[in-house]
């Protein structure tokens, strides 16, 4: 999975609160995005994003995996600046 589609994929479902608005400012289709965060999920072992509250949000381990994720997409450029 590559990692640049986390950080913009998971940014843009708590900014549009559904995977249909989010889809659509992504220009991908809402089933290549649901099956994205499936994806994500099965991969961490957690739960990221609450499909239960109107908007969407993501869950505390959520939470933690985009500023995670955040941090790793810096610690990437800052390297790449460097070399």
């Amino acid at each position: 999975m590559s990692e640049n589609h986390i950080v913009r994929y998971l940014s843009a479902l708590t900014e549009q609160g559904s995977f249909s608005k989010a889809s659509q400012v992504l220009d991908i289709s809402q089933p290549s995005l649901s099956q994205f965060d499936q994806r994500l999920e099965a991969e961490s072992g957690v739960t990221l994003v609450d499909r239960a509250s109107r908007p969407l949000t993501l869950t505390f381990a959520g939470e933690c995996y985009l500023r995670t994720e955040k941090e790793i997409e810096r610690l990437r450029d800052l390297r790449d600046k460097e070399i």
